[in-house]
């Protein structure tokens, strides 16, 4: 639409340089045709028409323009005597300047050329059909930092926070604070031409009149989150008007009453081939931010000059401790958020920084540590429950490790069952400081994918989540694969610890009564658990638990039997003995798995934290 604008607004002046190049270098290009081999030098024009118009941005809002004009020109020739007429196509380039800005302004011609017919199958690389710069992921420091060098070159020359403020006032541009939307869901927008948006005030919609350039910033960013997401959201936001502002002003001109449609939010597609334009500039925009923020050749530069000296103020940190240190004192230079520090680090070659600031199931984990040479970017030590249920179901490799009870699931992490690693407190395992600290060595590693059936290349999972705060547990699940685990945890013998306990429980089911009741009845007594309380965590009555543990022939469902063990907190052994006894046994379908599951990692766990993991996994609960 916008080459059809284009040709059709300013055709005469595009038509009169086609005709006056042709008719000035008719002698210079072939104009011979079958019917005509030798035409005489007299011609005339048929008709023009647009053939194509690449484009290419130059600074902000200007453009070169390469209009392709199919030109038909009449040829004669006199043979034996008659008059030959047939018509050559020729196609011209004319070159010309434009700048837009509110319209199209300052519409110039500067050189015209004849193309060859093969340039038909040729393609504009600069610009997308819609208007979207064409960027590599590879190029966004390249242009983060041409963006730096115009508007603010202190920056590569040395280790320095970047002042947004002086960034907007080098741009023209403006910064207002407002309430964008009651859901916090919008942190920034940026206004394109001078009109009315939509705010919150008290509560309520209404319109306030902005000038063009104007950079809205919600006013909770900075009370909600930190320092660091308000620079980022007016960076976000300058990096629209710098390589976006073309596409909203061809918007403008085919329709007056387009304004604004840059609205950074959370929310993104994870799957590329979905992408509208609008998300591929966001993409590019959450991109090149952050290295706006952090320059690459200067951040590594502080990066490494953290870690020497924090330390050599400090020996003795652990590893885990000295990467968070590294990421909160980078932030605060920088200026930008904790998250954006930590996957600025991993983009540069850290990958130690994976182990810190992860956040899972709705909080922070503890921070841990690994051999570097034992990590695969874009892996993670770290499952949800939900995805710890699919790997079970539907992995037959990772069923079969599991089975084998070495694993023990802690703090959304698989770890080895092993003194060294976890020990036992009245509320269930809990890992070592030497586990966190040497993740390799006990915990498995898992791929870290997208939930929308795509694989997320290693550095575009970065991207996904640079900046937002959080990951989403949502759009991200972690896949297992053999071939990314340490051999030597894999091949690892039960510990000594483990073959006792082993002993010790081969005892315990010699000692049980061969009936259900008996048996829960000894349990429950083992445990210190009165009927009362127990009754009251499986949800039935005090009456009812009676009868389970004295009449033998009266056997409780699957789901309640498995509700008896959870609250009971019994080890998988003695969970699938009670199950036996009840006269059930667990199947292949995928629920029954489920539960095969977080009776062999996750036993000791409230019943409650079962039940939310079923949620989760969309089972019901018990």
């Amino acid at each position: 639409m916008f080459d059809k604008y284009i040709f059709d607004t300013y055709y005469e002046q595009i038509v009169k340089t086609v005709k006056g190049f042709i008719f000035n270098n008719k002698d210079n290009t072939d104009l011979s045709t079958y019917m005509v081999p030798e035409p005489n030098g007299f011609i005339e024009f048929d008709n023009f028409e647009l053939y194509k118009i690449n484009y290419e941005i130059i600074n902000n809002c200007e453009l070169n323009l390469e209009i392709i004009v199919i030109a038909n020109v009449i040829v004669r020739q006199y043979i034996k005597g008659e008059m030959e007429i047939d018509t050559k196509t020729k196609f011209v380039s004319v070159y010309a300047e434009v700048e837009l800005d509110s319209g199209i302004k300052n519409f110039r011609i500067y050189n015209t050329e004849f193309k060859s017919d093969q340039y038909k199958k040729s393609r504009n690389l600069k610009l997308s059909k819609d208007w979207v710069p064409y960027i590599r992921k590879k190029d966004f420091d390249a242009i983060a930092e041409k963006f730096l060098r115009k508007y603010y070159p202190q920056a590569l020359t040395q280790p320095t926070p970047v002042p947004v403020e002086t960034i907007v006032s080098e741009m023209g541009l403006s910064i207002h604070q407002e309430k964008l939307t009651i859901d916090n869901s919008v942190f920034g927008k940026m206004v394109f031409k001078d009109t009315d948006v939509e705010v919150i005030e008290d509560e309520q919609l209404v319109s306030e009149h902005f000038n063009k350039g104007s950079i809205l910033v919600d006013k909770d960013v900075v009370f909600k989150r930190n320092v660091g997401s308000y620079n980022n959201t007016v960076i976000h936001e300058c990096v629209h008007w710098e390589l976006h502002k073309v596409f909203h002003e061809v918007k403008m001109v085919l329709d007056k009453d387009h304004s604004q449609v840059s609205s950074w939010t959370e929310e993104n597609l994870a799957d590329s081939s979905m992408w509208t334009s609008l998300d591929w500039m966001e993409w590019q925009a959450n991109g090149i931010a952050p290295r706006i923020l952090m320059p690459k050749v200067q951040t590594r530069i502080k990066i490494r000059e953290l870690f020497q000296t924090l330390t050599l103020v400090n020996p003795d940190i652990s590893r885990s401790e000295l990467v968070q240190e590294v990421v909160d004192n980078l932030a605060t230079f920088f200026e930008v958020s904790r998250q954006a520090a930590k996957i600025r680090m991993i983009d540069l070659g850290f990958k130690e920084a994976n182990g810190v600031y992860n956040y899972l199931d709705d909080r922070y984990m503890h921070n841990f540590a690994f051999e570097l040479e034992a990590f695969d970017k874009g892996s993670s030590y770290t499952i949800t429950s939900n995805d710890l249920c699919f790997e079970y179901c539907f992995n037959e490799s990772f069923r079969q490790i599991i089975d084998r009870n070495k694993f023990i699931y802690v703090d959304n992490h698989l770890c080895l069952k092993d003194k060294k690693f976890i020990y036992m407190t009245k509320d269930g395992p809990i890992m070592t400081d030497y586990a966190y600290e040497h993740m390799d060595e006990c915990c498995l590693i898992f791929k870290v994918k997208s939930k929308n059936f795509t694989s997320i290349s290693n550095e575009t999972y970065y991207d996904y989540v640079l900046n937002r705060g959080v990951t989403k547990e949502s759009e991200i699940k972690a896949d297992f694969v053999d071939i990314l685990q340490n051999p030597s945890l894999m091949d690892q013998l039960p510990p000594l610890d483990m073959m006792k306990l082993g002993k010790k429980i081969s005892e315990l089911l010699k000692e049980l009564p061969f009936e259900f009741s008996g048996t829960l009845r000894s349990h429950r007594k083992r445990k210190n658990c009165t009927q009362p309380f127990l009754a009251k965590l499986v949800g039935i009555t005090e009456r009812t638990l009676r009868d389970y543990e004295t009449l033998e022939d009266n056997l409780p469902r699957l789901e309640l039997t498995l509700s008896f063990c959870f609250a009971l907190k019994l080890r998988p052994e003695l969970s699938d003995d009670m199950i036996k006894k009840a006269g059930h046994q667990l199947t292949i379908s995928p629920p029954h798995q489920v539960y095969k599951m977080l009776l062999s990692t996750s036993y000791y766990k409230p019943l409650g934290e079962i039940n939310s993991i079923l949620q989760a996994a969309e089972m019901k609960t018990l």
